[in-house]
């Protein structure tokens, strides 16, 4: 996009607002941090080093490196930054942290916290996609619909929740693929080969709690849940599900191991029944975990300072 030259009053107008799509000026853009600061001080890393890592389909990996305190976006006008952004925010603060420490269950949430945590993973989910060096795949109009619509979600949009009961090494980290078990007809596979390409799946993990946003967009998938594991947050149901076991003695255990299995076992499904994926032969989770850190080997997950 061009810069437009404007009168003195006004400034530069240098791009767009994500959320609300109004011109950006000096004294209207600001910069919005990815990981709230609330929430750096809460877990004291706002001064760490992080050399986060992005890939995508046919993309070498694009990593720098800086503190989590400058993992901001600057395209989010002032108004939206302190506005219901800032309100998010806030809604957020009085549960979050008891999550994290595994000190309250995902399944006590009320109907409105679990609106509200889905709202703010997702809000999180985009912004790290932003940031991830590689070229976006969620466009504008999920940004504005999460802006304008916040009695739920934009269209195709699922969170997923999940508590383990280890302890990590870093309280926070994230993980975006495009990495799906796909299930769908024979006569569907090409035109979900190319579907895939426009999803993204993103994890966040805070301390225990793993959130797992999923962004379908108008590509005809919906997520296929693993029964038991993938607690969905909103919507509160998910239609597919899968019943796949795992053993642990089955696999290298690494860091962030229990991140990237939440990640790689949600599935993607076109065109299927309950009883369709029901019938089907679960995918072999030890094998998916291995393959994932055999593919990704060049990035180190818990690559932080």
């Amino acid at each position: 996009m061009g810069i437009r030259h404007e009168n003195a009053t006004v400034g530069i107008v240098r791009k767009f607002c994500l959320f609300c799509r109004k011109p950006l000026t000096k004294s209207t853009a600001t910069n919005e941090h990815v990981i709230p600061q609330w929430l750096l001080r809460q877990f004291g890393i706002g001064d760490r080093t992080i050399s986060p890592a992005g890939w995508q389909w046919g993309n070498a990996p694009s990593r720098r490196s800086h503190p989590w305190s400058r993992l901001v976006v600057r395209d989010v006008c002032v108004n939206c930054n302190s506005g219901w952004l800032s309100e998010l925010e806030n809604a957020a603060k009085p549960f979050l942290p008891a999550l994290a420490a595994g000190q309250r269950p995902l399944g006590a949430l009320t109907d409105e916290e679990n609106l509200l945590l889905a709202r703010w993973a997702a809000k999180t989910a985009f912004l790290i996609q932003r940031t991830a060096g590689i070229p976006a795949v969620i466009p504008m109009d999920a940004f504005c619909a999460l802006r304008d619509e916040p009695g739920g979600l934009p269209a195709s949009t699922f969170v997923f929740g999940f508590q383990d009961d280890g302890d990590h090494p870093f309280p926070i980290n994230g993980l975006q693929t495009q990495d799906w078990t796909v299930h769908a007809p024979y006569e569907d596979a090409i035109e979900t080969t190319a579907a895939i390409r426009t999803t993204c799946k993103i994890s966040l993990r805070l301390g225990r709690l793993h959130l797992l946003v999923a962004y379908f967009g108008a590509s005809g998938l919906e997520p296929v849940g693993w029964h038991r594991v993938h607690h969905p947050v909103f919507p509160r149901h998910c239609r597919l599900w899968i019943n796949a076991g795992f053993k642990i003695g089955r696999v290298t255990q690494r860091e962030e191991s229990s991140m990237v299995l939440f990640q790689v076992a949600l599935g993607a499904a076109m065109h299927c029944s309950p009883e369709q994926i029901a019938r089907r032969a679960p995918p072999v989770l030890e094998e998916l975990h291995e393959h994932f850190f055999d593919k990704y080997k060049h990035i180190d997950l818990g690559r932080q300072e």
